[in-house]
């Protein structure tokens, strides 16, 4: 992004619809590393003065001659549509193929942060910023490639190969510039319900080897996934979906390989789970060592 000083009359219009916060009209500069390319100056720039060029130099423009942001995104966008289409061949979503070694999960939905409230408000929203993404505590957050469709490209959802939502964290809610993650207290987000654990009862070691467990029940903070007793004095994992809040510590914790079983699938539009019942715990879950189980 280029202001050119011909043509700016430093209104100060770009100013207030940069969400960034990264444009410097005294000194007719963008910090390019503070700048997320939302385009909200150039449209917001009744004189025109304010354009995305490859690396070169903005020179005067010719008289009539006006940018035009929405071409060059659509263009941006098929360019990217083709390129992930291409993979939507091999990441298909919403079923359980059988291998040898088990069943691999595809989800349904993949699982937003908390305070998005709803993935289509949440995706004309985001910007892809990644603010949250450096600020997320365990790295859970990570930007999308074709996991929330090509559309979305590079805005964020939860990975839990990669960590875990923190039961009392709030960072990215407070950190995100755009409203696309609206502020929760602490109190509400531990009830959020951003998904729901699903248990694959075919890939778990339990099952597979005859031997105890328990990484995903003795790592959940609301004490939705449990044991049961099973056979054999072993026990099992159950999960009670309604005091599920999916926040994926049961899957990151998941030490069954190659595929996981337990895994969170989420939620279109997040809701409030039920309270924890008597007994049952929720506190934070914390990891030690490099291994969470």
């Amino acid at each position: 992004m280029r202001i050119n000083p011909h043509d700016c009359r430093k209104c100060g219009a770009c100013e207030e619809a940069c969400k960034a916060e990264c444009l410097d009209l005294e000194n007719l500069t963008i910090d390019h590393s503070r700048c997320i390319l939302c385009f909200n100056c150039v449209t917001s720039c009744q004189f025109k003065a304010i354009d995305y060029s490859p690396g070169k130099k903005l020179s005067r423009k010719v008289e009539g001659v006006k940018p035009d942001s929405s071409s060059r995104r659509k263009a941006l966008s098929s360019m990217l549509g083709g390129i992930l289409l291409a993979r939507a061949g091999t990441d298909e979503v919403g079923r359980e193929t059988r291998s040898e070694s088990g069943f691999r999960i595809r989800r349904r939905h993949y699982v937003t942060p908390p305070g998005s409230g709803e993935i289509k408000e949440f995706a004309s929203k985001c910007t892809g910023c990644h603010l949250c993404v450096n600020a997320c505590p365990t790295g859970v957050i990570q930007p999308a490639q074709n996991e929330l469709g090509w559309q979305n490209f590079m805005r964020v959802r939860l990975d839990f190969n990669a960590g875990y939502c923190n039961y009392e964290c709030t960072r990215c809610m407070e950190i995100c510039p755009t409203g696309a993650l609206l502020p929760v207290p602490t109190a509400d987000k531990k009830r959020t319900q951003i998904g729901k654990a699903k248990f694959v009862k075919e890939n778990c070691i339990i099952i597979a080897e005859g031997t105890d467990c328990g990484a995903c029940a003795e790592h959940c903070p609301t004490g939705a996934v449990r044991m049961v007793p099973h056979k054999n004095d072993i026990r099992i994992p159950e999960v009670e979906e309604d005091i599920c809040i999916g926040c994926g510590a049961c899957e990151h914790a998941c030490p069954s390989q190659p595929y996981k079983a337990i895994y969170v699938e989420g939620n279109k539009v997040h809701v409030i789970a039920e309270e924890p019942r008597k007994g049952e715990k929720a506190q934070e879950t914390e990891f030690e060592g490099d291994f969470p189980f």
